[in-house]
């Protein structure tokens, strides 16, 4: 990739971020930045509701288990709200952990962005 189009790429997701209002990156586009420069990241994808995980996001994953994250600007320590859990790579598992998590984050942190707004990453365990 040229220069200016790694440099474009990296300064639209700065922007984004400044859009929202935001002083920090979410996870998700630190390593998006890092992949613009050629550092090699975790796979990962994003969606924004438990129903977009299906079987094709799933093979995208090697390993058995993966990492499921809220991606949220109202929680900065989400593992110690259960924002983050190892799960085993079945799709429908995928999905009733995302709602599970969501619904444990509704309980835990009601003054947080709103929880439509919630997005997911789900990226692939080192741990297996």
């Amino acid at each position: 990739m040229g220069e200016t189009n790694w440099k474009k790429k990296v300064d639209t997701i700065l922007q984004g971020c400044r859009g929202e209002g935001r002083t920090q990156l979410f996870a998700h586009e630190v390593y998006a930045i890092l992949d613009c420069v050629g550092i090699k990241t975790p796979s990962r994808v994003v969606v924004k509701n438990p129903d977009e995980v299906n079987r094709s996001v799933m093979a995208s994953f090697g390993s058995s288990k993966i990492v499921i994250k809220v991606i949220s600007s109202g929680i900065a320590h989400k593992q110690k709200l259960g924002g983050v859990k190892v799960v085993c790579k079945d799709t429908d598992f995928v999905r009733y952990s995302l709602e599970e998590m969501r619904n444990e984050l509704k309980r835990c942190k009601k003054e947080c962005d709103p929880l439509s707004s919630f997005v997911f990453e789900i990226q692939k365990s080192e741990r297996v």
